[in-house]
């Protein structure tokens, strides 16, 4: 149906493959993320590179000023797929690195530890990705236009432009 379907993905691939990766890359005490647009493949996260971008994340960000800064930076990609669909030239990805795999996020993975100080748990993202175990995937129908988008960071997005499908998971 489609010539290419690309997917948006925040890490720097070959590392970074699973679900959630910018968590927890975040709490493994990242200060900067990769967000990937790779052609979807079988294999999940496994599909050549068409672009990244780098993005820095400020050590006191809160869960949704890191969602804004990753959503600015997948925004960023979805146009640049559609402005140089015909011209882009996807790399494989390094075969030379072995990939590492995040599992998916669970509810226990964002409980507030009652016996220990919130600085001490002042880095731990407090939020469950959609796509999480037992969460179907939600999409939404965006408009052509990136100021024409009312959707909240966490929204999964799905877009079709002619012959190109584009996917934030």
């Amino acid at each position: 149906k489609f010539s290419k379907t690309l997917v948006v993905h925040a890490s720097a691939l070959p590392n970074g493959r699973g679900w959630n990766p910018h968590i927890w890359q975040i709490l493994e005490g990242a200060s900067h993320l990769t967000v990937t647009l790779l052609e979807a493949e079988d294999e999940f996260d496994t599909g050549a590179i068409c672009h990244q971008v780098l993005v820095d994340i400020d050590k006191g960000a809160l869960w949704n000023e890191i969602n804004d800064v990753l959503f600015t930076a997948e925004l960023h990609l979805l146009d640049y797929a559609v402005e140089h669909f015909q011209t882009m030239r996807p790399v494989l990805q390094r075969i030379n690195t072995a990939p590492n795999y995040y599992r998916p996020r669970t509810p226990h993975d964002s409980q507030v530890d009652p016996d220990r100080t919130i600085a001490e748990q002042r880095r731990r993202p407090f939020m469950i990705e959609p796509g999480a175990p037992g969460d179907r995937l939600r999409s939404t129908v965006a408009h052509q236009r990136p100021g024409d988008l009312q959707l909240r960071p966490t929204d999964v997005i799905a877009r079709q432009l002619g012959s190109v499908a584009l996917a934030r998971v």
